[in-house]
C-alpha cells in the first residue's frame, strides 16, 4: 500500500486562522514601505517639474515688487524607490514609510486568514481522503 506523502505532525498548526492572521500582518508590514515609495514615485511622476524661471535671477527679485507671481522653484525629484525611501526617512524619520498602514491591514489580516486556513483545511481533507482510500497501481 503506498500512501501520498505526508506533512510531519510537528509542522500542522492548531490555530490556522490566528497563524494566517499574524502571516498576513507581517507580510504587510514588511513589505509596505516599497508599496509606499512606488506609490510616492508615481505621484512625483505627474508633478510637472517647472523650468527655472526668470523671477528667480537677482536682478528680477529686486524689481518683483511690482508682479504679484511667487518665484518658481524647481524641485529634485527621486527616481528610483530606494532614493525615495531614503529622502522619506531623512525627511520625515522612519514612521513616515508606514503612513496609511492601516487600511492595508484591514485588508490583507482577514485575507490572509481566510486563505491560509482554508488551504490547511484542504490539506487535511486531501490527506484524510488520500488515507482512507487504496491507491491501485494500474
Amino acid at each position: 500500500t503506498s500512501s501520498a506523502p505526508r506533512m510531519p505532525e510537528r509542522y500542522v498548526t492548531s490555530h490556522p486562522v490566528l497563524a494566517g492572521m499574524l502571516a498576513g500582518a507581517c507580510e504587510i508590514c514588511i513589505t509596505y514601505p516599497f508599496e509606499y515609495s512606488k506609490v510616492q514615485c508615481q505621484l512625483l511622476s505627474r508633478v510637472p517639474i517647472a523650468p527655472p524661471s526668470p523671477a528667480l535671477s537677482p536682478s528680477s527679485l529686486s524689481s518683483s515688487s511690482s508682479s504679484n507671481k511667487p518665484p518658481v522653484v524647481q524641485s529634485r525629484r527621486p527616481s528610483t524607490l530606494i532614493s525615495v525611501i531614503r529622502d522619506t526617512v531623512r525627511r520625515q524619520g522612519p514612521l513616515a514609510l508606514y503612513e496609511g498602514l492601516s487600511p492595508w491591514l484591514v485588508f490583507s489580516i482577514p485575507r490572509a486568514a481566510i486563505k491560509f486556513s482554508t488551504y490547511e483545511a484542504l490539506l487535511h481533507r486531501s490527506n484524510a481522503y488520500l488515507d482512507s482510500t487504496e491507491l491501485v497501481p494500474p
